[in-house]
């Protein structure tokens, strides 16, 4: 059923002051039985045994850029054998390096770590401390054998583990193999030299490289000099092809091609200027191609990082992916069957440098659509070049000039470098975009210019944009604790994905009340996470947090800080604007009771400032209406006493006071969204507008690009299946593993699956096989719907999988409930709302345990149903809620359903008519009728039941529970050793009655909801 929250008005979602019941789905009665559906599945046949562990090889060029091979559509270059693996594996078009520069950058993949967070190792020739672990290590460490040949993290000098940790160096692929045990696994690193300088003049044309072929990047002067020169250097990524090519055939020679994981990639871009050791694409954009066995070959467009590789490989290991590695899997994409964007969270990557030759300290943030960069103190960085030292080398006897000023501005030595040099009077433009000093900031409009040549910065036309990217860029780097974004007298962390700064000087004189703060403030941020509109959601995450002791004679509160003038009067860090700083640590557990939403209204004050500006007409205009009426001057406060409300101090402070209200409590009058319609609406209508942006602004996170579907696409009459793809099964090779870093979720939370992307979790006591299962069928009831299942990942919607002995006050979503006892005893499932994005379900239902109180039906096809209906089909097609109403009032109106469940509102007559539609419904009794199947459906109730033929096509699911089909991803299975689940004797009294409030109540249902 829809849970109401309590109100004062029943046709309004609210949360009142005293008592709060989140708007969410759930069972009441019981449910049942399980699904028995087709077990065999194209991508498994096609699929490798995933529990035999891979080989993994990786091929890795010197100075290789993005687009430089022929699959890449460069028209001059042949590259066969990288070509080979992207067309049967994975093509990743925009993967980049964390930094441009070869030592730190294979540290980077090393440690699965952006190479700011490395000490000693962030730099060229830096060293690695014992304290950071390395994949290759721990594959040894679990019976792999490792090696390599060629350049490792050279030129490093080892000073802390004395020997390079990509392994022993082999003198080829060959004498690696004969040093392994039969049977043993590997993991091999062919370091190619090449393209790296010094090149054998000609090379390029020698080998057969047509100059006019060659597509020169945009930053360099098209002149047969520079034509050789890219020639020359497309010539020595033609050479490190020829290598791929040889170890593939000695893999397939060895029957082991299709257990190893090849990746080849680069450690960043080509040795030309403004290319390497640069932050831009020619610098950090490398190719990336990743073959696995026979899957389907695929292009991804999911922005990823060379960081993701090592949990990668440890994850195709099954081994634990240390809490220090900051990359994420690629395996979802390896594996995914589909070209385009597989995680809609990877829409950005970071970037930066420390030192090269010399240091140039930036960092960079790139999404689709721009390219932001920030300098630090340009004008300090050492420029390399030697005073009245000008030479001309000829490199043909020469190729590799090593002489003070060679390595100027960070550039390698070439001809095309020379050129630029020796005639800055013929490449003015050339050259001062490689030589000249850089400005602190750097934006470029990546549809405009993709090239990256006009720097958009100080361009009033796009001061938003680069005010976003710059904040969005500065939240990462203190997540990933980035030495530059540290503050003397404070700690970098991320809670929840806000950035975090903690203050020593708190954190040490007073632990535990900073440590209830935290614990407090991280239940806050949660919660937003759980009814912020994504967009909204994404920007606001960008807002600093400071936990900050107390200052001399001022009163502890909680602020925002919007400019620095006010800072500079207070003597405070200039660090602090844009951002929310608390000195109230020491009395937050008692202001927390007092605003349950503190957070909200500070980070309204935030989002007011930052996306909408103050200057805002709309809410200016409601505010001084609102003033002009008194009808704010004499209010309740949750005190109890008549005051005038702080909401009228400013404008600010009303848009931050009615936010509250909105979403959730406010400690003075309205207090919650029901009362804000009757007394404000004017100022409900406008935070419905404003909180849900049309547009997403710079692809700046989570999720990509999606619009507000209630408003931003076309409307149409009926929602049409999607046509089913070729070999469409959901696949049955389900893997459980940690959580992503990425969903950001509570500590409760210990496993992970995906259904086709779809996430579904659990604490560490849920049996794997039930979050397999839950998989599954999320899986098939979906089948023939992908754009279903991806409007609800776009909305935020997962699953829990409730273990057998945890009830439903204790899943952290749903710790707001009260009372708790009513939950626990009341629901095994629960399934979302438009402003809860979770559904739930429980262990013992879906695996059918022993003792199951709803062992006639699946709960699980029930609260998914609520889910596809409030977090899918509503933002998918605005006319569905509408059609489903009327189909549920004709319904009504011809005496259908009577005193049944279905007849509680129309959300609860979808759920139960798709569990029919799955032929999934209880035996008849006070809640349900004789309509158990599919064919009863369409002949008692044809019009739900064309609606769910509509949602769900004509997938076919045969019924029986797990224990029946043990086979497939439930294969292993043992049902004898399953618990059986015991209520709690606490809940015998509460579920007496609620038992006996069920058949009292007959058809007196809870109205709908209207929101």
């Amino acid at each position: 059923m829809i849970q109401r929250a309590s109100s004062v008005n029943s046709d309004t979602l609210t949360r009142v002051l005293t008592q709060k019941l989140a708007a969410t789905c759930c069972i009441l009665t019981g449910l049942a039985a399980c699904l028995v559906l087709p077990q065999t599945s194209a991508a498994a046949e096609r699929g490798r045994d995933i529990n035999a562990r891979p080989n993994i090889v990786v091929l890795i060029a010197d100075d290789w850029s993005w687009p430089h091979a022929s699959v890449l559509g460069s028209k001059a270059i042949k590259t066969p054998n990288f070509d080979r693996v992207a067309k049967e594996g994975t093509l990743f078009e925009n993967a980049f390096v964390s930094t441009p520069s070869c030592t730190p950058s294979r540290l980077s993949i090393l440690t699965g770590q952006h190479h700011w967070r490395l000490q000693e190792g962030d730099s060229l020739g830096g060293s690695l401390r014992e304290s950071f672990p390395v994949y290759t290590e721990l594959l040894e460490q679990a019976g792999y054998q490792i090696g390599r040949y060629g350049k490792g993290v050279w030129p490093s000098k080892h000073t802390f583990r004395n020997r390079d940790s990509f392994g022993e160096r082999f003198r080829s692929f060959d004498d690696f193999l004969k040093q392994r045990e039969t049977g043993q696994p590997f993991c091999f690193w062919y370091g190619g030299r090449e393209p790296h300088r010094p090149y054998e003049a000609g090379i390029g044309n020698k080998t057969g490289i047509a100059l006019e072929d060659i597509k020169v990047p945009a930053c360099l002067p098209d002149n047969p000099i520079v034509r050789n020169d890219l020639a020359d250097y497309m010539a020595e990524v033609q050479r490190f092809d020829d290598q791929i090519g040889n170890i593939i055939q000695r893999l397939e020679a060895m029957n082991e091609l299709d257990n190893t994981i090849v990746v080849v990639t680069s450690d960043n871009g080509m040795p030309f200027p403004r290319c390497k050791a640069t932050l831009y694409d020619l610098g950090t954009r490398v190719p990336l191609a990743i073959r696995w066995g026979k899957s389907r070959p695929h292009t991804v467009t999911d922005f990823v990082s060379l960081c993701d590789l090592a949990p990668t490989f440890l994850h195709a290991a099954n081994i634990s992916v240390p809490q220090q590695m900051t990359g994420t899997t690629l395996l979802p994409q390896v594996k995914a069957e589909q070209n385009g964007q597989i995680d809609p969270n990877r829409t950005f990557t970071l970037s930066g440098l420390e030192k090269h030759v010399y240091p140039y300290p930036a960092r960079s943030l790139r999404t689709a659509d721009f390219l932001y960069i920030s300098n630090w103190n340009p004008a300090d960085w050492e420029t390399g070049v030697v005073e009245k030292h000008n030479p001309e080398y000829d490199f043909s006897k020469t190729p590799w000039p090593t002489e003070p000023g060679a390595f100027s501005y960070n550039i390698d030595p070439s001809p095309t470098k020379q050129f630029l040099r020796l005639n800055p009077e013929n490449s003015e433009s050339y050259a001062k975009l490689a030589f000249s000093q850089k400005p602190p900031e750097e934006l470029y409009d990546l549809k405009r210019d993709p090239q990256q040549l006009a720097n958009l910065a100080n361009s009033r036309e796009y001061a938003r944009t680069r005010d976003l990217l710059r904040r969005k860029l500065t939240a990462e780097l203190i997540r990933s604790n980035d030495p530059r974004t540290r503050i003397k007298g404070y700690r970098n962390r991320s809670l929840v994905g806000w950035p975090i700064r903690i203050s020593r000087e708190l954190r040490d004189s007073k632990p535990e009340k900073t440590a209830t703060a935290l614990k407090l403030i991280k239940q806050q941020l949660q919660h937003l996470t759980y009814i912020l509109p994504a967009e909204s959601l994404a920007i606001i995450r960008n807002v600093p947090i400071w936990l900050s002791p107390p200052y001399d004679g001022v009163r502890p509160t909680a602020e925002y800080h919007p400019g620095g003038a006010w800072l500079q009067q207070q003597g405070r860090r200039p660090e602090l604007v844009e951002c929310v700083e608390l000195t109230n640590i020491d009395i937050f557990a008692r202001e927390y009771k007092r605003m349950p939403m503190l957070m909200l209204h500070e980070l309204a004050h935030a989002y007011h400032h930052q996306f909408l500006g103050f200057e805002h007409s709309e809410i200016n205009q409601a505010y001084e209406q609102a003033k002009a009426s008194g009808s704010y001057e004499s209010i309740l406060r949750g005190n109890g006493k008549l005051e005038r409300a702080y909401g009228m101090s400013s404008p600010q402070e009303y848009f931050a006071e009615t936010t509250e209200a909105f979403f959730g409590t406010n400690d003075f009058y309205p207090f919650v969204r029901a009362e804000l319609h009757q007394h404000d609406p004017r100022m409900e209508q406008i935070l419905a507008q404003v909180w849900n942006p049309t547009k997403p602004l710079a692809n700046l996170g989570k999720p990509a690009k999606r619009p507000d579907r209630r408003t931003a696409l076309p409307q149409r009459a009926v929602v049409t299946p999607a046509p089913a793809a070729p070999n469409d099964s959901p696949v049955t090779n389900y893997k459980v593993t940690g959580i992503p870093e990425t969903l950001e979720l509570d500590p409760f939370y210990k496993k992970y699956i995906h259904a086709s992307g779809y996430p579904i979790v659990s604490s560490g006591a849920v049996n794997d096989y039930a979050l397999k299962e839950a998989a599954f069928l999320v899986d098939m009831m979906l089948k023939k719907r992908p754009d279903i299942r991806q409007a609800m990942i776009d909305s935020g919607s997962r699953m829990i999988v409730m273990g057998h002995n945890e009830f439903t006050s204790e899943i952290p979503e749903y710790q707001h409930l009260r009372p708790k006892d009513f939950w626990d005893a009341r629901a095994r499932g629960l399934g979302g709302s438009r402003q809860d994005a979770v559904c739930s379900c429980a262990e013992e239902n879906v695996l059918a345990f022993p003792g199951d109180p709803y062992s006639t039906e699946n709960i699980l096809i029930h609260e998914f149903a609520h889910n596809i209906h409030l977090r899918g089909l509503v933002n998918l097609d605005p006319t569905f809620d509408d059609r489903l109403r009327k189909c549920y009032d004709e319904a009504m109106k011809n005496d259908l359903w009577q005193s049944k469940y279905a007849s509680t509102n129309h959300a609860e007559y979808f759920a139960e008519g798709v569990q029919s539609w799955f032929n999934n419904n209880r035996p008849p009794d006070h809640d349900h009728n004789h309509v158990d199947t599919r064919k009863e459906l369409i002949e008692y109730d044809p019009g739900l039941a064309a609606i769910c033929r509509e949602v769900f096509g004509a997938t076919e699911l045969a019924y029986t529970k797990p224990q029946q089909r043990l086979k497939g991803h439930m294969l292993g299975y043992d049902p004898n050793k399953a618990p059986t689940f015991k209520w709690p004797a606490r809940l015998n009294k509460t579920k007496k009655k609620i038992h006996e409030d069920i058949k009292k109540q007959g058809n007196e249902r809870e109205k709908p909801y209207k929101n």
